[in-house]
């Protein structure tokens, strides 16, 4: 529970360039299913998503890239989904909810 914690309080500092970088990962990688390997995710995010370059990307797969960037031991499920929506919703992304924009 005190992993939770600190991984929500540094979710709750990631700065905007943070998630953008994460972001281009998932933009640059050859196929979801490989990004999602790169930040060792199984079960990506089937509730949240980014909308960003025309296209969706995982959110959960997305700020954990942003996370490991500062601590490389960050795993997806050391955070709330709906933590990491408020954020990245702050920072000014569109991020939808089960096929609607979360309203953070």
């Amino acid at each position: 529970m005190a992993r939770e914690r600190t991984e929500t309080q540094r979710l709750l500092k990631l700065p905007r360039k943070s998630i953008l970088r994460g972001l281009q990962a998932s933009v640059d990688a050859d196929s979801p299913s490989a990004f999602y390997a790169a930040v060792e995710m199984r079960n990506p995010s089937r509730s949240y998503w980014v909308h960003h370059a025309d296209s969706f990307h995982s959110l959960k797969a997305v700020v954990t890239f942003a996370l490991r960037e500062a601590k490389s031991d960050t795993l997806a499920r050391d955070f709330h989904a709906a933590d990491a929506a408020k954020r990245v919703t702050e920072l000014g992304f569109d991020v939808v909810h089960n096929g609607s924009i979360a309203d953070g």
